[in-house]
């Protein structure tokens, strides 16, 4: 998966070669890979991350969302907020 993500960043930055690049901490791993990227490969490229954008029940916003059952989206309301307690 992340090959494949990795490429198309890539091939996004060659076309459009930005000086700066916008990524959402939602995807972490994702994120992190990216910047491995441009650091191996030394692209002129600043990384700015974005926190991750919260429905109003927590639920981090994503396309992905809309297969939730009503009761896969109240499980994952559980999990983000047992998760956000334990960092606390």
């Amino acid at each position: 998966h992340f090959d494949g993500v990795l490429t198309v960043v890539k091939r996004l930055f060659d076309s459009v070669r930005p000086d700066k690049a916008i990524f959402g901490e939602k995807d972490f791993q994702q994120l992190f890979l990216i910047k491995k990227m441009i650091k191996e490969l030394n692209l002129k490229v600043e990384v700015i991350s974005h926190p991750t954008v919260r429905d109003e029940d927590g639920l981090a916003l994503s396309s992905r969302n809309t297969r939730l059952t009503s009761e896969g989206r109240m499980a994952a309301k559980v999990i983000y907020q047992a998760l956000a307690k334990a960092s606390l």
